[in-house]
């Protein structure tokens, strides 16, 4: 059993997707994929629109949360900080826009429930910029998850709910 020791948010930087959506993205063979072995995330929040059309189309679909890669397996979500790391991803662009209300809470109550069952505190929970920035590699991304996405509200929402 892995020490799971950091909780690591994301974004999708997509305005649609699912689990199996970001699945085929990382580990389908290029072009059409990045050809990993294994996917980034353990964790994929919806925002409603789980494939282009629905997004295109504006027919909202509802948030929901889907497991991605078992707790137990290492995920490709923050080079250099996988192995102890559970990586969630919210599907969306929050350089662009802020995350919708429902997968706000959706995202919260996971959080809060993992750092529970894993005995952490909001102190051990990332955005994917600000892990890179910790271990000393901050170059290799810049806004995960996104400008509009303010890890520190987020961290004392986390800490209310809980």
């Amino acid at each position: 059993m892995r020490k799971i020791t950091a909780i690591i948010i994301h974004h999708s930087l997509s305005m649609w997707g699912s689990a199996e959506v970001i699945r085929h993205w990382h580990c389908d063979p290029r072009p059409q994929g990045n050809g990993w072995k294994i996917a980034g995330y353990h964790f994929v929040i919806q925002n409603g629109y789980p494939i282009y059309n629905s997004w295109h189309n504006k027919q909202y679909k509802g948030s929901q949360v889907e497991f991605l890669v078992p707790i137990e397996q290492v995920s490709n979500g923050c080079k250099y900080a996988n192995k102890n790391s559970i990586n969630v991803c919210l599907i969306g662009n929050f350089d662009t826009e802020s995350p919708g209300n429902v997968q706000y809470s959706e995202a919260i109550d996971l959080i809060a429930r993992l750092l529970k069952k894993y005995n952490l505190t909001v102190a051990d929970v990332y955005g994917h910029g600000e892990m890179m920035k910790k271990i000393g590699k901050e170059g290799y991304v810049k806004s995960c998850p996104g400008k509009l996405f303010d890890m520190d509200h987020f961290r004392r929402a986390v800490k209310v709910w809980m």
